[in-house]
């Protein structure tokens, strides 16, 4: 986890990449630090939302939004 410009963001480096989206779900804003990375997929550690770590796309609810 990281900021860029007062901004949480992730970082992860999977297969010698470097991906960053916003640190915070869109469920309710809480704080992706301390979430799981699986494969691509980043789940959220409060209500287990998914995104794809790559793009910041929506892949499963409860959030609304993608990141």
């Amino acid at each position: 986890m990281g900021s860029v410009e007062g901004n949480n963001i992730v970082v992860a480096k999977i297969a010698g990449k470097i991906y960053a989206v916003s640190g915070s779900c869109p469920h309710y804003g809480l704080p992706l630090a301390a979430g799981m990375l699986d494969g691509y997929s980043l789940i959220c550690p409060f209500h287990s939302a998914s995104f794809d770590i790559t793009t910041g796309e929506q892949l499963s609810p409860p959030a609304l939004d993608s990141l």
